[in-house]
């Protein structure tokens, strides 16, 4: 006999699937860590995030024998409503009589596909950034690179950055791949711990002060053309729900003899503090 035949067993079944889905998303996600999060008080669907001004060296006037000039620091804000993003499907009772492991499986469903939209909204902010480098139809350079971790280390952005592009960005032939393998010691990075790193472990931690992110949330565009981005972790600020960011729902319908299982994301994303981040566009085909 199956053991998702009475209700409370099929409690226990959706126990397991709110904590696969909450596990998944923390496994696939890539940019939640990458930003600054908050979540919102009960019952409020509003998260304000202050955006402070840099009081410069010149303004720093005080001396033993004289007080400093009264700084009026004016903070602004940024409000970032708090959205549901939502999918769901419906579960056959048959299909849970016939295997033992259908929450845990459905509940990483739907984790990962509420991750995999929070990057795609997220990295649809790179576009916002006022800052760029690069261009259409430009391959990425260590140029390009290095300027962009100068324009937000300039504009008192704490490192360590992030850099975030797809695969194409990060291991295609214009992508991250010939600067870190190129035997050029121009162009390339060879014979160096990222490039040793690269070569024999798949992937790049670290260049410079920036950390590298692989994200399909980055989505080439028609022009063969990556909008990716780096930045500071205040340049994008996300607003995350009461109740948490991932939940599992479900609800009986007798009718068709089985379970409507909702998965939900609790939150809204926004730009944050813009002369921290760095829209980077280069060609990737």
């Amino acid at each position: 006999m199956s053991d998702f035949t009475d209700a409370s067993s099929i409690d226990k079944a959706m126990g397991v699937m709110k904590g696969e889905a909450v596990f998944k998303f923390q496994n696939v996600n890539v940019t939640l860590p990458l930003i600054t999060s908050s979540q919102a008080t009960q019952g409020n669907a509003v998260v304000n995030f202050p955006i402070y001004p840099q009081i410069t060296s010149g303004q720093v006037d005080g001396t033993e024998s004289g007080k400093s000039t009264m700084r009026k620091i004016t903070a602004s804000d940024r409000q970032v409503k708090i959205d549901q993003k939502s999918t769901h499907t419906t579960v056959a009772d048959v299909a849970y009589f016939g295997g033992a492991n259908v929450g845990a499986d459905l509940g990483a469903i739907m984790g990962n596909a509420v991750a995999q939209k929070f990057d795609l909204d997220v990295c649809a902010l790179f576009a916002d950034f006022s800052q760029t480098q690069g261009g259409a139809s430009t391959q990425i350079t260590l140029t390009h690179l290095f300027d962009a971790m100068r324009m937000i280390k300039s504009a008192g952005g704490i490192a360590p950055f992030s850099f975030v592009s797809n695969a194409k960005g990060i291991y295609g032939g214009k992508g991250l791949r010939p600067l870190l393998l190129d035997t050029s010691a121009v162009t390339g990075f060879s014979n160096t711990t990222p490039a040793e790193e690269f070569a024999s472990t798949g992937f790049v931690t670290q260049i410079g002060l920036t950390g590298v992110y692989h994200s399909e949330g980055v989505i080439e565009d028609g022009s063969n053309d990556n909008p990716s981005g780096m930045f500071a972790k205040g340049a994008i600020v996300c607003a995350i729900g009461s109740q948490g960011l991932v939940n599992i729902e479900t609800e009986r319908d007798a009718v068709v003899g089985g379970f409507h299982i909702v998965g939900r994301g609790y939150y809204g994303v926004g730009e944050g503090q813009d002369s921290h981040g760095v829209l980077i566009t280069h060609d990737v085909s």
